[in-house]
Formats: C-alpha cells, sequence, structure tokens
C-alpha cells in the first residue's frame, strides 16, 4: 500500500490485545468492506489523555472505543487486515509505533509487522458539537423498543424516510415506530421520572443496526445533537420543456422501453434526439407515413 507522507507528532501506542482487539473489532463494524474513499476502510487511533480512542465510520454512521493505553499522536489503520492480525496475536501486550514516512510498526514479543497508514487530519467526522437533548433507558428498554419496531424497516432507498426507526418521547412515554408502507410495528415504554418530551427523530438503519449488535447489559444513553446549516439559493433550472412537441416526437421515434432520447437545450426551444437513424427523419415526415400506412390498410 503507498503511504502518505504524515508531518504530524510521532505515534505511539501500547495496549493490552485483548483490549484492543475487542476495540477495532466494534469500531470495524462501521467499516463497510468495499470503499471506493480509502480513508473509509480504516479505523483511527488516537491517543487521549490515558485513553486510546478507536473510531470506525461510513459516512452515515459512526462507532468509536475508548480502551486505556499509554503513548501520543494519532494514525489510521486498516480496519480489518489490522484486526485479523490482533486475533492471530498470542502476545497480552501490543506497541504501535509510527513513523514521518506513515509507516506504523506492530511488535508484540517475536511478531513484527508494519503498515501503511494514512493521516489522522484526514479522517472524516461526523458533527456533534451542538447537544440538544439526553435520555437515559433503563437496562433493556432501549433494545425493546429498537430492536422490535426496527423488524418493519425498509430497505428501498428511495424512500429513505422509512429506513430507520422513529422515535419520540410524549408525556414520559418513549415510542419506537418503523414501516416499510406494508408493515407497521410500535413499541412503547413507561419512562420512570420526569422526562421532558422529545420530537420524533428518526434513527437510521445503519445506526439501529449497530447500536442493536453492541448493546449491552445496563442503562442505555441516547444523545440528540444539531448541525449548523446555512441558507440555500434557491434557483429554477429549465429540465422539461414548455411544449410537449418535442417529448411527443421523440417519443414516436423511440420503439418501446429499448431505446433512450437525449435533450439538448437552446434559447428559445428545446431539442430531443433518438438514438435511433430514424432521428434524422423530420416529426412531420414520420406522420405522413403513418397517414399513408392508414390510408393503406382502409383499402
Amino acid at each position: 500500500m503507498s503511504t502518505k507522507k504524515n508531518e504530524a507528532a510521532p505515534f505511539r501506542v501500547e495496549a493490552s490485545r485483548a483490549d484492543l482487539l475487542r476495540a477495532v473489532s466494534r469500531a470495524g463494524t462501521a467499516v463497510e468492506r468495499r470503499n471506493t474513499i480509502p480513508i473509509l476502510s480504516f479505523v483511527e487511533l488516537a491517543m487521549g489523555f490515558g485513553t486510546l480512542a478507536v473510531t470506525g465510520t461510513n459516512l452515515d454512521a459512526e462507532m468509536r472505543v475508548e480502551i486505556e493505553a499509554t503513548g501520543e499522536g494519532a494514525a489510521c489503520l486498516p480496519a480489518h487486515r489490522f484486526r485479523d492480525l490482533l486475533r492471530a496475536l498470542p502476545s497480552d501486550r501490543v506497541v504501535l509505533t509510527g513513523d514521518a514516512d506513515g509507516v506504523v510498526t506492530l511488535a508484540a514479543d517475536a511478531t513484527e509487522a508494519t503498515y501503511g497508514s494514512l493521516p489522522s487530519a484526514d479522517f472524516p467526522r461526523l458533527a456533534a458539537d451542538n447537544k440538544l437533548w439526553s435520555i437515559t433507558f433503563p437496562d433493556g428498554v432501549f433494545a425493546y423498543l429498537i430492536g422490535g419496531a426496527s423488524d418493519a424497516m425498509s430497505t428501498e432507498e428511495t424512500r429513505y424516510y422509512l429506513n430507520g426507526v422513529c422515535l419520540e418521547v410524549k408525556d414520559g412515554v418513549a415510542i419506537a415506530t418503523a414501516t416499510d408502507g406494508h408493515r407497521l410495528v410500535s413499541r412503547t415504554s413507561n419512562l420512570a421520572g420526569a422526562i421532558a418530551d422529545i420530537a420524533p427523530v428518526i434513527i437510521p438503519r445503519d445506526s439501529v443496526r449497530l447500536a442493536m449488535a453492541q448493546i449491552g447489559r445496563g442503562e442505555s444513553v441516547l444523545t440528540g445533537y444539531g448541525l449548523t446549516v446555512g441558507p440555500l439559493n434557491m434557483a429554477l433550472i429549465a429540465a422539461v420543456p414548455a411544449s410537449s412537441d418535442a417529448l411527443r416526437h421523440a417519443a414516436a421515434l423511440c420503439a418501446g422501453n429499448r431505446h433512450r432520447a437525449r435533450g439538448r437545450p437552446g434559447p428559445a426551444t428545446a431539442h430531443v434526439d433518438s438514438d435511433l437513424d430514424a432521428a434524422r427523419l423530420s416529426a412531420a415526415a414520420l406522420v405522413r407515413g403513418m397517414r399513408h400506412r392508414r390510408r393503406l390498410r382502409r383499402e
């Protein structure tokens, strides 16, 4: 793998193999197997104050796991290959060391391996800096609500607003609803204490899948964040001709569904060309030919 030179601070991490394997495996569930963007096949390892944060993302969902570790710096390593090597190591401790050329060396007892890394600055992060609300679910409640309703989620990408579970809290009652247009499942649960109402939010299908795969025993905390957006400049785009004559003529030239038409914008009129040789004929000549054939049938 080609590496990209990294001018950032040196990277060094020492952690337990079991903890690092657990973190990489969980963060890797958000990483898709096939990616056209190289960085999305990687997980980010970033050192903090005595903790190592391992993050994976597919731009729709993000999984972040923290473990105890020592070291400094940050780097991105290939998620699945790094996980497979950690599984095969017999050692209890793992040391990762990176250089300025982006090469990360893994050392564990007599085993040594090198990886080509990518800079941590290139890793995409989901914005989560504007906290709007937070709710704590007792043990098992979140899995009951989301897991039960998720069976009716839609998988049709064109109806994206159905590709998830709608969750709301009203009058101390949590309501989870999902539908694909044919089935509908709704589950409710009473929440103890004074719980503020939460407007309906749609939890995407990928986020539901990740949450249900990783959720364990104990309380679950769900936090909602807001995004800062700017205004859009609205404009009219001429996409369909004002007159239907051009479309009607092109449809007559195309045979069934096996041929296509191509539109060309013009200053005052719209032109539509078929991919048939017959497209070179004028619409008037085609109409005359059709009328002639009708007369022959009558005779």
